[in-house]
């Protein structure tokens, strides 16, 4: 649940991000291949949520086919990706920075950098067993399902960091930082289930989905579709200065939570 719910997570606060920035819309300001990295979390997605549905349990090596076939796609989508890092119709010659060899103060940077994004994962990973485990007593206290709180809480929760991230990115102006950091964590976000099965042992871990969250993984993928929509188009056509695409992204992640809920009871 806290996956799929992620990837909802991730495209409410793309739309929010969209809404909320004054004087310019960030998903039409991207570079195309934002629109790929989704594209490619769309498969992934329907992947994991075909292997919840079919009900076949088919594994090699202890993992199921839809672990396998979401490792193959993932490789698979990160080499196409590296094929068309730079070149149209995702980076002109001219757009392209120049390149130089980095200065003692941007080395030092980059550490800086690096030893931060280490604590925080760190800080991630600590507390992830805890909260995993509150999530289920307050499941239990409210008397609705692991997966709903799994959506809603947990993802919302877990997705505090590609908000922040992306929240920072935009107002220092990097758009494609912003939305790639949140794409690319719904494509990554469907890689950890190669593992989860692994460690699971006992038979496809995908056929032990619940129903709000094979639901959860369908409204994913409409969010992500709908995402990669609005990176397309690049036109504004604001109605009482709001922008009609990420509104109505907003109230389908609404409509989801509730479907994840009803379908939960």
């Amino acid at each position: 649940g806290d996956l799929f719910g992620s990837a909802m997570a991730n495209m409410l606060i793309l739309a929010l991000a969209d809404l909320l920035t004054r004087g310019t819309r960030v998903l039409p300001r991207v570079a195309v291949n934002q629109a790929l990295v989704a594209a490619i979390g769309i498969g992934l997605t329907a992947t994991a949520l075909l292997g919840a549905v079919s009900g076949v349990n088919a594994s090699i090596l202890a993992l199921g086919w839809p672990s396998l076939a979401i490792g193959l796609l993932y490789l698979g989508g990160m080499r196409v990706l590296h094929q068309n890092r730079a070149g149209p119709p995702f980076e002109s010659a001219r757009d392209a920075p120049p390149a130089h060899a980095p200065t003692a103060a941007e080395a030092r940077s980059l550490g800086q950098a690096l030893m931060s994004f280490a604590v925080a994962a760190l800080v991630i990973l600590i507390a992830a067993r805890s909260l995993a485990r509150s999530a289920v007593e307050i499941a239990d206290q409210l008397g609705v399902a692991t997966g709903f709180i799994g959506v809603l809480l947990v993802a919302i929760t877990t997705s505090m960091p590609e908000a922040a991230v992306s929240w920072a990115s935009i107002r220092a102006g990097s758009y494609d930082m912003a939305v790639g950091n949140l794409v690319g964590s719904n494509c990554f976000n469907m890689a950890i289930l190669i593992p989860m099965d692994f460690v699971d042992g006992s038979g496809s871990i995908y056929g032990k989905f619940e129903p709000g969250v094979r639901a959860a993984g369908a409204v994913a993928i409409v969010l992500i579709a709908m995402a990669i929509v609005e990176i397309l188009n690049r036109s504004e056509r604001r109605i009482w200065k709001i922008e009609p695409g990420p509104a109505v992204m907003v109230l389908t992640y609404l409509a989801g939570l509730w479907l994840v809920w009803h379908l939960g009871r």
